[in-house]
This record gives C-alpha cells, sequence and structure tokens, in this order.
C-alpha cells in the first residue's frame, strides 16, 4: 500500500475469490458491471465503514479506496501485458 503498486507474482488470490470453474466472456462483463456499479456507490458509504483484507487487515472507507485504485491498476497492467 505504501508504494503505490503491487509486484506481480508475489501475492496469491484467497481462495474464495477464485472461480470454481471456467468462467466465460458473459460472466465476466456482469462481473465487471456489478464491479463498477459498487465503485460508483463509494462516495455514499458513512466515513467510518471499514473492510477486512486478507492481508493489510482492516481498512477504513479512505484506505480502501487506495487499495482499489491500486489492485484496478494492477489488473488493467496484467490485461495490456496479455493484450500485447
Amino acid at each position: 500500500m505504501n508504494t503505490g503498486y503491487i509486484p506481480r507474482g508475489k501475492g496469491r488470490a484467497p481462495q474464495h475469490t477464485l472461480p470454481q470453474e471456467k468462467i466465460t466472456k458473459e460472466e465476466l462483463l456482469v462481473h465487471l458491471k456489478k464491479a463498477k456499479d459498487a465503485s460508483r456507490n463509494l462516495k455514499d458509504l458513512t466515513v467510518g465503514k471499514t473492510f477486512k483484507h486478507p492481508l493489510f487487515g482492516w481498512l477504513n472507507l479512505k484506505e480502501s479506496s487506495r487499495f482499489m485504485k491500486i489492485h484496478t491498476h494492477h489488473h488493467l497492467k496484467i490485461i495490456r501485458d496479455i493484450n500485447g
């Protein structure tokens, strides 16, 4: 969190976040829409709300927003690498 980026290949996704079977493009688009909708609703959350991250522990709203930006940027870099 302090560096503002996530190094590639250093972490592993928690088991409960991994799909149980192969995901289709349509399912991925549905998840993407849900994520976009949820990110738009962040501004409506109470400042005292917290989120428990498996590595960083309890994050407040400001820390959670920062983590989401860093994490999203990390995944967008991976997508760009895959697409060449």
